[in-house]
């Protein structure tokens, strides 16, 4: 009896070692994934607030962009330098803004099945959800509104490169006007004199004459090759060349003045419009 009672005791001192055992077991586990959670924990808030700081970072960068997008739309002769770069930023954004988004969408993963329930850590990814959809609505406006300005310069370019053509189209036609203006005027102002014997006057058809008959000065077939040509504007004065030179042409008497040495005679033309009148001609006969 008292043997059965010793083995018994001695069964229940094992048995009580091993549950004694046991819990210490169980306790340093718990303990070892409680610091395990706790770390987890720590850092998914590291990445939270480090990636909270980028999105922070990437609003000044969206804002620059903006300035860059309203100087570069209100400043044409800016706009063909800058607007490649500033399309370039615009799709370098978008890109950073998708990955901070496919960042954030990891960590709302880890944190659902996460057995640490952190509300602040929850409430951060809900405002870093909302920031980076504000974000990328903002990137694509500005998008819009660089390409809505991209086609309204295009278009004012275009005008303006009609308006050129137009107004180069309209320069050639006024200078050949001009051209022509100043031909007809040279033309209009054109004058002819001849200074020659009476054979030479008769020999090209100057002047005929005949018996019992008054000559007659430039008759219808004059040949015109001796002629030499003037500017009415510029020719006030002809020596006539011999003291027996006569103006054979019809002027106005009041219009010009011969002037005679003892060598030779001068005509003076004194009223220019007036002299031009009857003939754009004039015929002197020098023997």
């Amino acid at each position: 009896m008292k043997r059965l009672i010793f083995i018994t005791l001695t069964l229940a001192a094992v048995l009580s070692g091993c549950m004694e055992g046991r819990e210490k077991v169980y306790q340093q586990s718990l303990e070892e994934i409680s610091k395990q959670e706790l770390a987890t924990a720590l850092e998914e808030r590291d990445r939270l607030l480090a990636l909270f700081k980028e999105v922070t970072a990437a609003l000044e960068d969206i804002r620059q962009l903006d300035d860059m997008v309203a100087a570069n739309t209100s400043t044409p002769g800016r706009h063909a330098t800058q607007s490649a770069d500033i399309l370039t930023s615009i799709s370098q954004m978008k890109k950073r803004i998708a990955q901070h988004q496919s960042q954030l969408e990891t960590l709302e993963k880890e944190l659902q099945i996460s057995t640490i329930n952190n509300g602040e850590l929850n409430e951060l990814t809900s405002q870093l959800r909302r920031q980076l959809s504000y974000q990328m609505n903002d990137i694509d406006k500005l998008s819009r509104q660089l390409t809505a300005a991209n086609e309204h310069i295009g278009q004012l370019t275009r005008s303006i490169d009609s308006l050129n053509t137009t107004a180069s189209a309209i320069a050639e036609q006024r200078d050949e006007a001009i051209e022509t203006s100043l031909i007809l005027e040279d033309e209009l102002n054109s004058c002819y004199y001849v200074i020659a014997s009476k054979d030479d006057l008769k020999s090209h058809n100057m002047i005929s004459s005949g018996f019992l008959r008054k000559t007659q000065v430039i008759p219808t077939n004059f040949d015109r090759n001796l002629f030499i040509k003037a500017d009415k504007r510029r020719l006030h004065r002809l020596d006539m060349g011999s003291p027996k030179a006569r103006l054979l042409t019809i002027h106005p008497a009041s219009s010009y003045s011969i002037e005679e040495t003892n060598s030779t005679k001068t005509l003076h033309i004194i009223d220019p419009d007036e002299f031009w009148k009857a003939s754009d001609f004039i015929v002197i006969q020098n023997d």
